[in-house]
């Protein structure tokens, strides 16, 4: 469940990030920067161990 939460947490912050960018397009850096910390291959690989 807990991983469930994660995966969901992170396509919510991907959309979020995909909504602040059509308004802010100078953002975009910061997204990334903030995408860097909330990585999916570390999320997928907290699943499999």
């Amino acid at each position: 469940m807990c991983q469930l939460k994660e995966r969901a947490s992170f396509y919510l912050l991907k959309a979020s990030a995909n909504i602040y960018l059509s308004l802010n397009p100078r953002g975009k850096n910061q997204i990334d920067i903030m995408l860097e910390h909330v990585n999916p291959m570390r999320i997928s690989n907290h699943e499999f161990n």
